[in-house]
């Protein structure tokens, strides 16, 4: 089931297109079945009425939803709604709708990327209702200074369901769980996600890709109600959502974090959006509603499976997180695929290679250890004249085998390279394999250098070999 709270039916009426749209229906939910049965009843009671107008709309009273989902239908339309005909007032049809969404979505691959994010959330409900898939839900989270179009884009997103998708990131936990409820197959916008809100966002994230609330008791010790989901949600905000150094990894493969990215050409384009916005909802997410349901689940999965694969194989490097993003990169480029054969011309090979770049970032952070390794012998390497604490041991042949490097010294170059955390430093070169601990217990090592024992780091030559590459010999056989 799919929930909606407006809906932008488009009704193809030969040789005239005609939309119709039902408003006011608050909370209510409507199975697809269901709305499908009642466009055919809207259809037959317009043909009936003789209306010749390019679009019309009926207006909802307050009349229930269970009225109007019994077999009296067509009856019902005809006594409690009041019907407007007036020409041009949704626009010029669907073709004309396609011809201005694809217009403003096509200088900007970074804005197709984000439309498909929010319309990817039909598919990851559609396949784990039908196929069973599963698919956790995810997160894209737009970061970046002001006039870059953030806000913009999530209102375009919005836009392919529904007003009410677009919301501010405020209240409490349960209030915010509460919301997410209402979400199968419809995605969720917040704006400004980092500002005015004491929640963790961490624990928030954690909660949100579980798809459900944790269990809670009442006051009579019995089971509350669970909330439950299946949907992306858009984040915007000018600060990071989520980051390695505060989070931890499965936190991070959790959203999609698209950093410093301009989602409009200019200041006339952005208005441009928000003016198609404020004028069409609901259309792309009912038009890929229906192409699913009329589609083989066990078709849409393999064509799911075969992105997935393909997505895997373009990555340069793997890491334990890449299973996991290819997940939800898959959903997002497999949308982009099925929002094309319906009309909206995404890029989808462009997508593809933004999601292979956002893999190789996260790939980075999910070996911080290899990252800071790399950053700390390429100073080394190139200001090896100037630095004093560091000892190199050779074999035989002059070849490196070891590194130790004095505990100042060291510090001195993680500030240099705009490490500061030292703590942190030293716990990820640790989990990587990067020092050697003298002895149980005991991270630092005694060096002695010209004489004087002092305090400082160990380095197993051979992951720096691995990670880094080999050292100049005119680093390690330079004497002062």
């Amino acid at each position: 089931m799919l929930n909606f709270r407006t809906y932008n039916i488009m009704i193809e009426l030969t040789p005239i297109p005609v939309g119709f749209e039902l408003e006011r229906f608050g909370s209510a939910s409507i199975d697809l079945h269901e709305w499908m049965r009642l466009r055919n009843y809207a259809l037959e009671f317009v043909v009936g009425k003789g209306v010749n107008a390019t679009s019309f709309t009926v207006l909802h009273t307050e009349a229930g939803f269970a009225d109007l989902a019994s077999h009296t239908q067509v009856r019902w339309l005809a006594d409690h709604f009041e019907l407007l005909c007036a020409a041009g007032t949704s626009g010029d049809g669907t073709g004309g709708f396609l011809a201005e969404l694809n217009r403003l979505i096509l200088p900007m691959p970074s804005l197709q990327f984000v439309l498909c994010a929010a319309a990817a959330s039909t598919l990851l409900a559609y396949l784990r209702i039908t196929e069973k898939l599963p698919a956790d839900c995810f997160g894209v989270s737009l970061v970046g200074t002001s006039s870059t179009g953030k806000t913009t884009a999530l209102k375009l997103a919005a836009s392919l369901y529904d007003e009410n998708v677009f919301t501010a990131f405020y209240g409490t936990a349960n209030a915010l769980h509460s919301m997410l409820g209402k979400h199968h197959g419809v995605p969720i916008a917040y704006d400004e996600s980092t500002i005015h809100n004491a929640i963790s966002i961490s624990n928030f994230i954690y909660a949100f890709t579980q798809g459900q609330e944790k269990l809670r008791l009442d006051s009579n010790a019995q089971l509350k109600y669970r909330n439950s989901w299946a949907c992306t949600a858009l984040f915007s905000s000018e600060t990071y959502l989520v980051n390695a150094e505060r989070d931890n990894l499965g936190i991070i493969a959790r959203v999609i974090t698209l950093d410093g990215l301009t989602y409009t050409v200019d200041g006339v384009h952005s208005e441009q959006i928000k003016a198609f916005t404020g004028k069409n909802y609901g259309y792309v997410g009912s038009l890929l509603a229906e192409h699913l349901l009329a589609s083989d689940s066990a078709e849409i999965l393999q064509q799911f499976q075969d992105v997935r694969e393909e997505l895997l194989e373009l990555f340069p490097e793997t890491c334990s997180l890449s299973e996991r993003l290819a997940m939800n990169y898959a959903m997002i480029v497999t949308t982009s695929v099925m929002l094309s054969t319906l009309g909206i011309q995404t890029n989808t090979e462009i997508l593809k290679q933004m999601c292979v770049l956002l893999h190789g970032e996260i790939t980075e952070e999910a070996h911080p250890g290899k990252n800071l390794v790399c950053r700390i012998f390429n100073y080394i390497s190139c200001s090896y004249k100037m630095l004093e604490g560091i000892k190199w041991t050779l074999d035989r042949e002059k070849k490196p085998i070891k590194v130790e490097i004095l505990e100042s010294t060291f510090e001195q170059i993680l500030e240099q390279i705009g490490a500061t955390d030292k703590k942190t430093a030293v716990r990820v070169l640790l989990d990587e394999g990067y020092l050697v601990t003298p002895e149980k217990n005991r991270i630092k090592a005694k060096i002695s250098i010209d004489g004087v024992v002092s305090y400082g780091y160990r380095f197993c030559y051979p992951k720096i070999d691995e990670a880094f590459g080999p050292v100049n010999d005119a680093v390690y056989t330079y004497k002062r």
